[in-house]
């Protein structure tokens, strides 16, 4: 099966503090719904407030393991 047909549609958050990675990812993925953020304070607010379908996160340290939580705690891989 086609990858792309699988993601079709599919809301995915992408954080990362680098904005080359959060474009590349971006494009990678244009087949879905992307929502991006660059910091904890962001990526915390989009997970509390939606669904996503899968989670791309990349926040060092702590913050990064706050973030998995709120994840998982929704559900979202």
């Amino acid at each position: 099966m086609d990858p792309k047909k699988i993601l079709k549609g599919k809301r995915v958050l992408i954080v990362d503090d680098e904005e080359d990675i959060l474009e590349l990812l971006t494009e990678l993925l244009d087949m879905c719904k992307i929502d991006r953020a660059s910091t904890f304070e962001e990526a915390k607010e989009l997970l509390e407030t939606n669904f996503y379908d899968i989670a791309v996160l990349d926040i060092m340290g702590v913050r990064g393991y706050d973030l998995l939580e709120i994840a998982n705690k929704k559900d979202i891989p």
